[in-house]
């Protein structure tokens, strides 16, 4: 069993996830779902769950640029075909 899991009765088991630590995921600008997070920490200034759903990813230093730079990559590739 993992370190970081606590074994409770019945011999069930309580994993980070199920403590409240969000499972991180790759943003996908093709992704509506992904959009519509994004969407919302741009208009509202915070994140729909309290916590950042995303990975952060080489090269970037900070999620809320990451996300910026993604977005308008994608868009000015697509629209300007």
């Amino acid at each position: 069993m993992p370190s970081n899991t606590i074994k409770i009765l019945n011999g069930h088991t309580i994993g980070p996830t199920t403590l409240g630590a969000v499972e991180k995921r790759y943003f996908d600008p093709r992704n509506r779902a992904d959009l519509l997070e994004y969407k919302y920490f741009v208009t509202k200034g915070r994140w729909k769950n309290s916590t950042c759903p995303f990975r952060l990813q080489w090269p970037y230093l900070s999620i809320p640029n990451m996300l910026h730079e993604m977005v308008a990559k994608h868009y000015v590739t697509k629209e300007l075909k």
